[in-house]
């Protein structure tokens, strides 16, 4: 069934400042509070227009969605998955800028007042910003941050010193967009990595320090969850070569290329997946030979040894390193104690 879009809450022709982009697949629980969650922003609702794709949901969701009349742009289409519900979302999207938002989440009041004042300056491509946690009774978490400056730029990528926030963190210029689509046939988190590693190549990234939306506890907002998988993992491996691949391919485009570093930085990130496709395998002898090319290809320093140990564990449950290795990404607060014990790059 082809994607059909209905409703929506602007007048026919107006262009608002920001279209809310929501994608939804069977988050009947969940999709009415991040519809509502931008209803109550802090920001004109004239400006504003919700898109919101469902893609082929099975529970109650178009339902809850329907509910809400002509206040959202509903584009319903059979299930193609992530990527090609945010295609077929960014296709109707009319607004200035596109703020995303996953239908379990939902956005602070500020949200949009604060991403509105970043974008006044027109060298702004794209922006994030923080994400914080609820419980399952919607208390807001502590949650420890990533230290970002205030905007990064292609050169802090093409060092493999960026560091990318989540989905409903994310939002971008539309004629930054226009430029950046199609995107090769990613899903889950590349899709999000790419859409601002792209939007580099055509001006800043601004970092907001504040927690705008929210993820409850216990969803799937982790880059880490498809690493944690035999089924899975092998998958994730082979979307960060494509991701790596379509960079390269059109930094060139513009007579640019990834630096040294950053292709060192990325060996390192690729062994270590070689590493677990082997271990999650049984097949320690390779995992060991692999292990092996990791610790000759680091660069000497304390940060390699921490490295290079942490990856042994590896060999030994693999599991265990995921679990790890999760709860090290999810606190940022660790990394930032880490580097500045042993200074390198994770």
């Amino acid at each position: 069934m082809a994607a059909r879009a209905a409703g929506g809450g602007v007048s026919p022709g107006a262009r608002p400042r920001f279209t809310v982009l929501i994608d939804n697949y069977n988050h009947e629980a969940e999709v009415g509070l991040a519809i509502q969650s931008v209803l109550d922003q802090d920001f004109p609702a004239s400006e504003v227009e919700i898109v919101i794709v469902d893609d082929g949901s099975t529970d109650r969701s178009r339902e809850v969605i329907d509910s809400f009349g002509d206040k959202v742009r509903r584009v319903y289409q059979a299930n193609q998955r992530q990527t090609r519900a945010l295609h077929n979302g960014f296709a109707a999207a009319r607004g200035e800028i596109v703020c995303l938002l996953d239908s379990d989440d939902f956005c602070h009041p500020r949200r949009l007042k604060e991403l509105a004042e970043r974008f006044e300056d027109p060298g702004v491509a794209g922006a994030q910003h923080y994400m914080g946690r609820v419980d399952g009774r919607g208390k807001v978490l502590a949650t420890g941050q990533p230290s970002w400056p205030d905007r990064f730029t292609l050169e802090h990528f093409m060092d493999h010193q960026f560091h990318f926030g989540a989905t409903s963190g994310m939002a971008f210029r539309k004629s930054c967009l226009d430029l950046v689509l199609p995107t090769p046939p990613f899903d889950h988190f590349y899709l999000d990595c790419f859409l601002v590693s792209g939007s580099l190549l055509y001006g800043s990234v601004a970092c907001i320090r504040s927690e705008l939306s929210f993820w409850r506890v216990g969803g799937r907002h982790t880059c880490v969850a498809p690493m944690a998988e035999p089924r899975t993992q092998e998958w994730e491996w082979r979307m960060r070569e494509l991701f790596v691949s379509e960079m390269g391919r059109r930094l060139a485009g513009q007579g640019l290329a990834l630096s040294p570093s950053f292709l060192k930085r990325e060996e390192q990130e690729m062994l270590r997946r070689e590493l677990l496709f082997y271990a999650y395998r049984g097949e320690r002898r390779k995992g060991l030979a692999t292990l092996l090319k990791a610790a000759k290809a680091s660069e000497p320093g304390g940060f390699a040894a921490f490295r290079c140990a942490t990856l042994a564990l590896t060999l030994l449950s693999p599991r265990l390193y995921m679990a790890l290795f999760g709860l090290y990404y999810r606190h940022p607060a660790w990394g930032d104690l880490r580097q500045r014990l042993l200074p390198g790059h994770s």
